[in-house]
């Protein structure tokens, strides 16, 4: 019998003792099956490690759970304890659902007592996609699609001049630009991709304004019509300016902080450095003016994050 049974059956005993108290009771009741929760959720979250690497972690969402671990003996080892755990508590693994994947290397399916879990090179989770090269390529791609089709849908209202011109940027801040920079904070972005963006943003306007590509309008004439400056490169680079503030701000335990300052003990391979998110998230701030120090002021640092940078 599992502990949810369990407590069941001493919820319906209760049920039939005390029901002149049913105020009383179910106050009681809530607080028991919280309480279980809570302690059931603390288990979950500090799952043991097999190795001794302090990047290992389980994140829980809703019904969804996440464990990264150093090596394919660490999985194995926390997926075995996280299974044995579920059954304590009644609860099954959909291992049909369940994938895992290596980020730079090679691996296999594993497989366990309870399930075969399948090795993937991709998959998206709470809407980012997540791909096994550690590049971000595949997911701003996918959301500069998304981007086109919401602006697609949108054509008819766009090309409307009755529509006041506030109104349509109140649609593109509302509607358009969310979905199209979602999850932008931790993007890695070259000029390639950049462009590729701003391309989205400046379809909006340019039907905004009657406009298509081949009236060959220049986008500065556009944006002037428009009254918008701030581009969409603008303002991911600010939100990631803010989220590289907020997460140093962090205690020293938390999982990003851990992550952002995590050296591979590999060595470097040959070859030109690859553009990382540091170095990008540095260059925004030498062209806001941002020294390190001022992520500690809350209200500087977001006033320097909202600046919107010269550009050649």
């Amino acid at each position: 019998m599992t502990r949810i049974q369990r407590g069941l059956q001493v919820c319906r005993a209760v049920d039939r003792d005390t029901a002149c108290y049913r105020p009383l009771y179910e106050e009681k009741k809530n607080a028991s099956v919280q309480l279980s929760v809570d302690d059931f959720f603390k288990k979950v979250y500090k799952m043991p490690s097999a190795s001794t690497c302090s990047l290992h972690s389980c994140t829980v969402i809703v019904d969804d759970q996440v464990i990264t671990g150093d090596d394919e003996d660490d999985m194995n080892y926390m997926m075995r304890e996280l299974t044995e755990e579920y059954n304590n508590w009644g609860l099954e693994i959909n291992f049909d659902k369940t994938q895992y994947m290596v980020v730079g290397g090679q691996g296999q399916d594993i497989v366990t007592d309870y399930g075969t879990i399948e090795k993937t090179s991709h998959y998206k989770y709470l809407g980012v996609a997540l791909t096994s090269d550690g590049k971000d390529d595949k997911d701003i791609c996918n959301k500069i699609v998304q981007g086109k089709k919401i602006i697609r849908q949108l054509h008819s209202l766009l090309w409307n001049d009755t529509i006041l011109k506030n109104t349509k940027q109140r649609v593109f801040k509302t509607i358009v630009e969310p979905p199209t920079i979602y999850g932008a904070e931790a993007w890695v972005m070259n000029s390639k991709l950049s462009k590729k963006i701003n391309a989205v943003e400046m379809s909006f306007w340019r039907r905004c304004c009657g406009l298509t590509l081949e009236d060959h309008v220049r986008n500065d004439k556009i944006r002037e019509i428009m009254e918008t400056e701030v581009t969409l490169t603008d303002t991911t680079e600010a939100k990631q300016l803010k989220w590289y503030g907020h997460m140093k701000r962090m205690e020293e335990d938390r999982l990003p902080k851990k992550i952002h300052e995590w050296i591979p003990i590999e060595r470097k391979k040959r070859g030109r450095p690859r553009h990382t998110w540091k170095k990008k998230t540095k260059h925004t701030m030498d062209g806001r003016n941002l020294q390190e120090e001022d992520y500690l002021d809350r209200n500087r640092w977001r006033l320097g994050c909202d600046i919107r940078p010269q550009r050649l």
